[in-house]
């Protein structure tokens, strides 16, 4: 698949309803969002800590006519006319389709996965989303993997602050690889984004040194971290309603170690993809395992919607599976 067709962006005709929305948000009970002291509560209920989203926080200053680049990434805290739905020219307004729509596909029990998950925000807004669906009452399966200590921490608080039992959710210290080896990143990096220097880091890493210590090159100093490892096809023992990944860079090699237990357990995947060659190559991996693609929108272009046309900065792949494993066409 050439950079050209990827560009296309769309595939398929979005069901919009009145309201100019994707028909999806009609079969979810809406709020208008609010804030306290302590709290953004989105249109879905579910809250976020203002210390985890200060940046979200600044962008509600941005007008919502004329963002354009980097704020566009910030629509948490932005929404349409009607407040009651997000806003339309972000890359979050799709991530959040994808989320309704495998909850509403979804059988007794909805199961999701959130790779790369920071502080948890999609496995928050997914437990808000479940409890307002207008005729569904599901039981939840919600499984957080982040390698970073510090949103990991922050992750468990968002969990507990959004009241999702504890039965409810497994939370994973751990970077999603391609082998499930252990590995050594710099502090406070998403795995992907620092796999680009692991592989230096990891050469250090015979002499058996302690969790955290520090490292210095050529005047750089900077601390690294030993971070446990998963495959991902290791917590693919049962039907999956929805994977949201987002690692910075690594998808590509993550998914393609994992593709036949994907094929197997996975019903819809929403990817974040960080460059054009990952967008070819993800393409490419699922096309050959007959998934269909739902969207594409490529990194880093200005990309026509059925909403508009806005730049993205990361770019968007949601695919579902062709083949059940009862051999049904979904």
């Amino acid at each position: 698949m050439s950079d050209r067709d990827m560009n296309t962006s769309h595939l398929g005709k979005e069901p919009i309803g009145p309201s100019g929305h994707h028909v999806i948000f009609d079969n979810f009970e809406r709020t208008h969002p609010r804030s306290d002291e302590r709290y953004d509560y989105n249109f879905m209920g579910a809250c976020i800590a203002h210390e985890f989203e200060r940046d979200l926080i600044e962008a509600i200053r941005i007008s919502t006519k004329h963002r354009q680049g980097a704020e566009s990434q910030r629509a948490s805290a932005l929404y349409d006319d009607d407040p009651t739905f997000p806003y339309k020219d972000s890359e979050d307004y799709f991530e959040w389709i994808d989320l309704l729509t495998a909850i509403d596909r979804s059988g007794e029990q909805f199961t999701m996965i959130e790779i790369g998950a920071g502080y948890g925000r999609w496995i928050a807004n997914a437990a808000a989303a479940l409890k307002h669906h207008k005729t569904k009452r599901l039981r939840q399966k919600l499984i957080g993997v982040e390698s970073d200590q510090t949103r990991f921490d922050m992750m468990a608080r968002n969990c507990e602050s959004n009241e999702i039992p504890q039965s409810d959710i497994q939370l994973i210290r751990a970077a999603c690889t391609p082998d499930g080896s252990a590995l050594f990143m710099h502090a406070n990096e998403s795995y992907g984004a620092a796999s680009g220097t692991t592989r230096n880091s990891r050469r250090t890493s015979r002499a058996s040194r302690p969790t955290g210590w520090t490292y210095r090159r050529l005047r750089t100093q900077f601390t690294v971290q030993k971070v446990p490892a998963i495959r991902l096809d290791s917590l693919l023992t049962e039907t999956i309603d929805f994977i949201d990944m987002d690692i910075q860079g690594a998808e590509a090699d993550v998914i393609y170690s994992s593709i036949d237990a994907m094929d197997k357990f996975v019903k819809l995947i929403h990817v974040g993809c960080h460059s054009l060659p990952i967008d070819s190559r993800l393409a490419h991996i699922f096309h050959l395992h007959g998934w269909r693609p739902r969207r594409i929108f490529s990194s880093g272009l200005v990309n026509e919607t059925p909403y508009g046309k806005f730049q993205f900065i990361d770019g968007i792949q949601s695919w579902k599976i062709h083949i059940s494993t009862n051999g049904a066409v979904n």
